[in-house]
């Protein structure tokens, strides 16, 4: 059995989280939108990935979007973007997984070292708790 989270369908070709409202889907399509927007400034893609404030299925599209940069300048044999690629895959840990979605907010569990006492960077938090957590 996958940890994944299950999908509820895909905007973009994003896959689209289950348990949320229509109203917050709305709002996780937006921000897909605007990550599709960024793809000049690798900093802009990382200050998404890294930003629990975003919706997941974003964070995750601006993380496979650095990857995406790193390895078509690779095989260009360019200059690779300036970003730790470690930093950006531990930003979205547990971002797509079951066993680490948190209960009452739209992130990882994970994700508590990223805002820590600033609530200001605080995950948006869920209208309902998850089911079961």
């Amino acid at each position: 059995m996958s940890d994944a989270i299950a999908t509820i369908g895909e905007h973009r070709g994003v896959a689209l989280h289950d348990h949320q409202s229509p109203e917050r889907l709305v709002v996780v399509r937006r921000a897909i939108d605007d990550v599709f927007a960024m793809t000049d400034d690798p900093k802009d893609l990382l200050s998404v990935a890294s930003n629990p404030r975003w919706p997941p299925e974003s964070r995750l599209l601006a993380a496979a979007m650095l990857e995406a940069k790193q390895g078509i300048a690779a095989d260009k044999r360019e200059i690779r973007p300036d970003i730790d690629m470690r930093f950006v895959r531990a930003c979205v840990a547990g971002v797509g997984s079951r066993t680490w979605r948190d209960p009452v907010r739209y992130a990882s569990l994970l994700d508590y070292s990223s805002y820590g006492a600033d609530r200001s960077k605080e995950p948006v938090r869920r209208e309902t708790p998850l089911p079961g957590k």
